[in-house]
């Protein structure tokens, strides 16, 4: 789980930085991830998309979960009738 919110955090600053970079038509620099990580409007503009991809991400999340609990109900069951 762990893993799913760092990716979806992850993808929303690159995307940001890309845009960033692309948009000013400037080459990319450390100093651009200072400034989007420091810039209040950017980030209450990621809020939501992040909101979103952890909402969106959890809920596969759990439907794997949900899968891989069955298959182990499935095996352990077979397991106690051999």
């Amino acid at each position: 789980m762990g893993v799913t919110a760092f990716s979806i955090v992850f993808a929303e600053i690159v995307t940001w930085i890309i845009a960033i970079t692309v948009v000013n038509e400037i080459p990319f620099s450390v100093g651009i991830i200072f400034y989007l990580l420091t810039t209040p409007e950017i980030i209450k503009a990621m809020a939501p998309n992040i909101l979103l991809g952890w909402f969106m991400g959890f809920l596969g999340i759990f439907q794997l979960f949900k899968s891989i609990g069955q298959e182990v109900d499935s095996v352990l069951m077979r397991v106690e009738k051999a």
